[in-house]
This record gives structure tokens, C-alpha cells and sequence, in this order.
């Protein structure tokens, strides 16, 4: 049996930081930044635990306009393909809804995994034709969402969600004033 529990405290990025960094490679964001996120309270952690260890996990922080942005989700490689995963997204999107202010869930995934594209259509979110180019990475992104309010995707550009996710990653590396 599995719990799924959020948390607002960097203590616990220690029993994920493993496997994100193995998930995520050379675009993992420092350590340093991780918790500067945490530290400005921008992000929340979820965890998908099994017998007391992280199987999975989702980093998630709100942009403008009421979206929730799922920076990171990893399942450890060892729980892969057994639904870890989608039960974390089912709840995280639970989250969300209850939560009452969030009416949609972005994400970015890099436009040319297809794998990683399905997973996330298979879990109800719906990819944008938009490609987005960053200056800092060489591999180009493509946005995924999910409404939770109807229509709030209808008006909004592809470039628009990047413009908040932009402003999302340039913040999590920027110091918190004291």
C-alpha cells in the first residue's frame, strides 16, 4: 500500500534528489536553487510513498492567471510502470481542484518525446503546436495543460504559457531579498 502526501518542506527533497537528478540530468536545477525555491515558498512537494520510501515525486508551483505549473515529476526507477506516476498526478490534480484556486495545470515537456508527451495525454492533458525555444537549453519544449476551469485554455496562446513558465524558472533561480 502507497500514501501520497504534500509537503512545503526542503528536509524532503533529500529522499528525491537521487533519482531527480538521474531523471533529469543536466536540466535539474541545482540543489541551491531547489531550495531557494522552497525557502520563497514557491513550491509544493509531492510524494508517492511505499513502505516508508519515495517511489515518485512531483515539484509544482503556481504561475499568473491561477495555473498550477508541474515542474518535476520523476518515478524512481525501480517503480516505473507499475501506475506510480498517475496516481500522483490524479493527485495532484485532486489538490488543485480542491484547493479551489487553480484553474488549470501546465506543464513543459521537450517536443520531441513522444513517451514522455503520451504519458501525460494518457493522464488528460492535451499538448499545445506550439515550440518553444529557451535560450538557456539546446532542446526545444512544447506545453501540456489541463483545464480545471472550462475554457480558461480557450484564449490563452501557447507563447503566453511559456511567458509564465519563463518568469517561473527565472524566479526559483533569483534570491530571496531579505
Amino acid at each position: 500500500m502507497y500514501r501520497i502526501r504534500k509537503t512545503e518542506d526542503f528536509k524532503y527533497w533529500d529522499q528525491v534528489e537521487a533519482f531527480y537528478s538521474e531523471a533529469f540530468g543536466p536540466t535539474a536545477k541545482p540543489r541551491s536553487v531547489i531550495q531557494n525555491m522552497f525557502r520563497k515558498k514557491m513550491c509544493s512537494l509531492y510524494l508517492l510513498e511505499m513502505n516508508g520510501a519515495v517511489m515518485a515525486f512531483g515539484l509544482a508551483g503556481m504561475l499568473e492567471q491561477k495555473l498550477l505549473l508541474i515542474d518535476y515529476l520523476a518515478v524512481h526507477s525501480e517503480a516505473r510502470g507499475k501506475g506510480y506516476g498517475s496516481e500522483l498526478i490524479q493527485s495532484i490534480i485532486q489538490a488543485a481542484e480542491e484547493d479551489g484556486n487553480v484553474d488549470g495545470i501546465v506543464l513543459e515537456v521537450v517536443a520531441d518525446d513522444e513517451g514522455t508527451i503520451s504519458f501525460w495525454e494518457k493522464n488528460g492533458f492535451s499538448r499545445t503546436s506550439y515550440i518553444h525555444q529557451y535560450k538557456w537549453v539546446p532542446e526545444p519544449y512544447i506545453a501540456l495543460y489541463r483545464e480545471l476551469k472550462q475554457g480558461v485554455f480557450s484564449s490563452a496562446s501557447p507563447q503566453i504559457l511559456f511567458e509564465f513558465i519563463a518568469k517561473f524558472h527565472a524566479d526559483s533561480f533569483k534570491k530571496q531579498k531579505n
